[in-house]
């Protein structure tokens, strides 16, 4: 959009090139003078709402481990507090939930018309949530944790502050000894407020795939679009009387795709416990 006259509006595409989807909408993330856009505060808070409503839905997500079921009234009301962007209060876990989140990776998937596949994962994961969250922000530190990470970097920081940043960022990953790059859409924030020095920590990571085009809207690297990630959401929050510990919550929906459900469901439930396992083990070797 940088190349482009902004009109700080949701609109149509720029131009005919980026009409592939007649439903897409497009703004302008930054202005000809590298700030933010007028509208990128209101398009961030809708993106937020719908990925808080997206990784939240009781009602969409199907089980795919059973302990999610056996511990399905704990669960629920861990979700719920945990995906709550106006409550900053440390989740309260017993310790045998503790121990179940903190050795396993609870799952769950959603298939439908007008999703064709996601999948949200729950687990704890051994750092402070202000640790996880620098972890996972840090481009540089992305091969720590994902085997399959070829190397990821900063494109462009649209706005950086202590409430809120967002960027755009290049990556590369490793798909069938190929190395195939890919543009990502990233909006991070503090969530709730601060009600005095027992109030705990939450943060919110929220991503999507992202075209990269040259002036003309044309696609610079068509194979960025495999695999593409519609929305991936994460909350970071903190656990009570446990410092050192953090819930992890973590959704992804995809876009379409060439494969077969079946397939694209095995190839996401392992590529959700790689993530997890992988954050956990950087954990462990900080300890």
């Amino acid at each position: 959009v940088q190349n482009h006259k902004h009109v700080h509006l949701f609109k149509a595409a720029p131009n005919t090139n980026l009409d592939t989807v007649s439903t897409e909408m497009f703004i302008a993330l930054d202005s000809s003078h590298n700030k933010p856009s007028p509208i990128l505060h209101k398009a961030m808070v809708a993106f937020c709402e719908e990925s808080q409503e997206f990784i939240s839905n009781a009602t969409e997500w199907v089980p795919q481990s059973r302990n999610c079921t056996l511990y399905q009234d704990d669960i629920d009301r861990v979700l719920m507090d945990a995906t709550d962007t106006c409550n900053i209060d440390p989740v309260s876990l017993s310790p045998q939930t503790i121990d179940l989140l903190s050795k396993e990776i609870l799952t769950w998937t959603v298939s439908s018309a007008t999703i064709p596949f996601a999948i949200r994962s729950l687990g704890i994961i051994g750092m402070s949530p202000i640790e996880l969250h620098d972890l996972i922000w840090d481009s540089s530190r992305a091969t720590e944790y994902n085997v399959f990470s070829a190397g990821r970097e900063d494109l462009r920081i649209i706005e950086e502050n202590d409430e809120c940043s967002t960027k755009v960022v290049r990556g590369k990953t490793i798909v069938m000894r190929k190395i195939l790059p890919f543009i990502t859409f990233f909006h991070g924030k503090k969530c709730g407020r601060i009600s005095g020095k027992d109030a705990g920590e939450k943060y919110m990571i929220t991503t999507r795939t992202a075209k990269l085009v040259d002036e003309n809207g044309l696609i610079i690297d068509a194979k960025s679009f495999i695999g593409e990630i519609k929305m991936g959401t994460n909350f970071i929050v903190s656990i009570e009387g446990h410092e050192d510990k953090c819930l992890f919550v973590s959704a992804m929906e995809a876009g379409k795709s060439p494969l077969p459900v079946m397939i694209s469901k095995r190839i996401g439930l392992s590529s959700s416990s790689n993530f997890i396992n992988g954050l956990r083990n950087v954990g462990k070797t900080k300890n």
